[in-house]
């Protein structure tokens, strides 16, 4: 507290001492009156800031440090014990700090009262906004919010002059009384702060100087409202009232001497006039004025990063009074379990269960707050915990707060101590008694199998095993331990051990964080055999085989304009979507998930690119095996194209102008021409159809003939009339006109010439059909073409493209739209239907 009271009091005299030196004597009213609210916060806010700065610990140094540090406690343990003073003088202190605050904020109370009481009683005239109080007394004209005081004989005599009323009319519009009032409260708090003193003084000034300003620009002389600040300067000293202290007066200042310094600052600042170039310049001084003060009073933390994240024992002291002492800083028994949570806030509630350790040291007489200790930190998942009576430790002269196996170490050299220690922690088994070679396994990121800091793939862990352990020759028992710090789930455990026990390891233990069963597999007494695996874990969490084990839930991921996820109604945060995930389709492994879950990411027009890419990152960490990204039509940026190019413009029109202008009777049509002139339609804005050519009415194509029935010994003619046929039945019926061979039609008058081609055919010897192109060739092909491929109604890439059309032997390609300057490839697994 006292370091608090003087970092925050020297703040405010850095801000005070700029304000006295560079801008009281300026005419930038407005900026100082909150400049000097901004330094009351500023100077009460900054020595509560912390930074926390990570940096790498060698272990040895800790170790060292721990030792040192054991040392001087025990030394200090070893000590007589000196005579206290029989004064408490911080509770002396603390007293008269009481006394303080009751008698300033009993006078804050009294002079609100008064007020509060001057309104009621006196009459008042409403004007706008503005109540006018009358009042019989003989002080000198003041505000308080919208209430102005003033004399009843001299408002109803006129005597008061009308630069008087705007000049306390300026401090009703202005709020003034809020500057006041907080000032005050904080005064009731800080009485002993002379600081608070000065700040009020200079925030009544200013008030006054807008004030004055206000008048002045009013078109009044300056000798004249000089004058009337005079004469108001001799009635204040005639008529002085503490309670006008808390509201805004003309002449404010309680005491002769300072009732004159203001009126000489005023007079002075009333001829003075700031340039907007000097107040630029004054405010840009005040920069490194606020940095020196936010980095020199704010408070520095030093934590050892995650890596070397290092494990705190908890040493609790039970003073005679029945106060606490937890690590060497007083606290409460409310305050206890949140302390505690601090000194270890790198380690989640797995290491905190198994390696952070609590000693209490207690004074015989206050051995019933034992027992409320131990609960309030095993609520908070300490477990760990003994305790040793202060005479205890004086008799056998022992250190009390010795160090246990972890503290003062690392994470990482904890978790070796404890990988070579468990068997001993959890106790001989009854099937294996002897020491054991212990062979340790991590998973990461929800199903990763890493042995000797490599990943490994399930198929080869039972070889990388027998790589490395002469599990076969030799005498001592081998076992596995498997350690997790998020979730596992049986099934990948069952996985594991089915390939360990191939090695011939019997005997497996698995740690974890969470366990996730199926219920009907959990018993509570089980047979042990050489081949039990045994669990320690904080939660164990029953899957339902029926329903859990069965759904797959698609993972929707909504990122809106300013980052914020929104995840199946939740909302989570970037860096705690990994965690969330995790929770989603526990039943699938890894690799299950890489073949069914389907990930969708839902974007805004202006979502971030960042997280949108470290969203799709944490998706495919989780082993989405799609994910796709979606969001507005007009927000999406992609290489299609929004509108039609000018050269497509060019080209639709000069087709369709030439369509337009055939008779359409007796059209020549060519089935490529209609094609592009659909495909080029398409992709047309609707500002570039209603300008463009018409849409060509084109013909529908003219009916098929009738087989014909064959004879039973068919001439040459019959063959190739057959022929002719087949070929017509499979030639599209817009091609350009070759010839006059038309269809006959009996009893009915012929109809137009259709636009039919027909190639030239040779009866004899008819060409075989061309064999189909293998459908991966034809688009890598048009890959190289530069087409644009389009799949379930979106573009994708073309190297997209090749892996559907590799992966998938049932995907359709459409290539009509293939021809021209863009060809456009679609992928579909519909059927594609011809339109005849």
């Amino acid at each position: 507290m006292l370091v608090y009271l003087l970092k925050s009091g020297a703040c405010l005299a850095i801000l005070l001492l700029f304000y006295k030196v560079v801008l009281e004597r300026e005419s930038m009213h407005h900026f100082k009156r909150f400049y000097l609210l901004a330094a009351l916060v500023i100077s009460l806010i900054i020595p509560t800031i912390v930074f926390t700065e990570y940096i790498e610990i060698v272990p040895n140094t800790i170790s060292e440090q721990a030792q040192i540090t054991n040392t001087v406690v025990e030394a200090t343990i070893l000590q007589p014990v000196t005579k206290e003073s029989p004064v408490n003088w911080e509770m002396v202190l603390w007293f008269v700090y009481g006394l303080g605050v009751l008698g300033f904020g009993f006078r804050f109370v009294k002079h609100l009262a008064q007020i509060w009481f001057r309104i009621r009683k006196n009459p008042k005239l409403k004007d706008n906004f503005i109540t006018r109080v009358l009042l019989a007394q003989q002080l000198p004209p003041h505000t308080f919010f919208s209430y102005i005081f003033l004399n009843k004989k001299q408002f109803e005599a006129q005597n008061i002059p009308q630069e008087v009323m705007l000049h306390e009319e300026t401090h009703a519009k202005q709020r003034h009384s809020i500057d006041i009032l907080l000032i005050e409260l904080v005064q009731v708090f800080l009485w002993f702060n002379p600081l608070i003193y000065l700040l009020k003084s200079s925030m009544k000034l200013n008030h006054e100087f807008l004030a004055d300003s206000a008048v002045l620009n009013a078109k009044t002389s300056i000798p004249k409202y000089q004058n009337l600040l005079l004469y108001f300067l001799s009635q204040a000293s005639a008529n002085n009232n503490q309670s006008v202290n808390i509201a805004n007066a003309i002449v404010y200042s309680s005491t002769r001497a300072e009732r004159n310094r203001s009126i000489k600052k005023r007079f002075t600042i009333m001829k003075k006039r700031t340039s907007k170039k000097s107040m630029v310049l004054r405010s840009i001084l005040l920069l490194p004025i606020l940095a020196l003060i936010l980095f020199g009073f704010s408070q520095k933390e030093i934590r050892p990063k995650n890596s070397s994240t290092i494990i705190n024992d908890l040493q609790i002291e039970i003073k005679k009074d029945g106060g606490l002492m937890i690590n060497g800083q007083k606290t409460t028994f409310n305050k206890l379990s949140e302390k505690a949570i601090e000194i270890n806030a790198e380690l989640n509630p797995y290491f905190i269960k198994n390696y952070v350790h609590a000693t209490i040291l207690y004074d015989e007489s206050q051995y019933k707050l034992i027992d409320p200790i131990h609960v309030e930190l095993q609520s908070i998942g300490i477990l760990n915990i003994k305790h040793i009576s202060a005479r205890t430790a004086r008799i056998f002269n022992q250190n009390a707060f010795k160090p246990s196996l972890y503290g003062g170490k690392t994470l990482k050299d904890a978790r070796k101590i404890r990988r070579e220690n468990v068997f001993n922690d959890m106790g001989a088994s009854d099937i294996e008694s002897s020491t054991m070679e212990i062979i340790w396994l991590e998973i990461k990121n929800y199903d990763e199998i890493w042995f000797q800091n490599q990943k490994v793939t399930l198929n080869d862990l039972t070889h990388k095993i027998g790589e490395t352990f002469e599990i076969d020759t030799s005498e001592i028992p081998y076992e596995v331990q498997i350690y997790s710090d998020d979730v596992i789930t049986s099934k990948f455990i069952n996985e594991i051990q089915a390939e360990i026990r191939k090695s011939g390891i019997k005997r497996i233990t698995v740690f974890s964080d969470e366990y996730i069963m199926p219920e009907n597999e959990f018993k509570e007494k089980v047979e042990i055999t050489p081949e039990s695996t045994f669990i320690e874990t904080n939660k164990i969490t029953f899957s339902n085989t029926s329903k859990d084990q069965t759904t797959i839930k698609e993972i929707i991921v909504n990122i809106n304009n300013n980052g914020q996820i929104l995840v199946q109604d939740d909302l989570v945060a970037i860096n705690e979507l990994k965690e969330y995930l995790s929770k989603i389709n526990k039943h699938l492994s890894f690799g299950e998930r890489k073949k069914v879950i389907r990930s969708i990411i839902k974007v805004d027009t202006n979502t971030p690119k960042d997280v949108i890419k470290k969203a799709n990152d944490i998706l495919t960490e989780y082993g989405s095996a799609t994910i796709n990204i979606v969001g507005p039509k007009n927000s999406m940026k992609s290489s299609q194209q929004k509108s039609a190019t000018r050269e497509e413009m060019k080209e639709y029109n000069g087709l369709a102008k030439k369509y337009n202008e055939m008779d359409r009777n007796h059209m020549q049509i060519k089935i490529q021409d209609v094609q592009r002139v659909k495909t080029i339609y398409a992709k047309m804005s609707t500002k570039q159809r209603e300008d463009a050519e018409p849409f060509p009415d084109f013909p529908e194509p003219p009916p098929l003939p009738d087989s014909p029935k064959a004879p039973e010994a068919p001439n040459e003619r019959e063959i190739a009339a057959v022929k002719i046929k087949e070929i017509i039945e499979e030639q599209d019926p817009y091609d350009v006109v070759s010839g006059g061979i038309r269809p006959k039609q009996s009893n009915m008058a012929e109809p137009p010439l259709p636009p039919t081609y027909i190639k030239e055919i040779r009866l004899d010897n008819p060409p075989k059909p061309p064999t189909p192109p293998n459908p991966l060739d034809h688009v890598i092909e048009m890959a190289k073409k530069g087409a644009i491929f389009m799949y379930r109604g979106k573009e994708i890439s073309s190297d997209k493209a090749i892996e559907i059309v590799k992966n998938n032997k049932n995907i359709n390609i459409d290539s009509r739209n293939s021809t021209g300057k863009n060809p456009v490839i679609e992928l579909t697994t519909a059927p594609i239907i011809i339109e005849r």
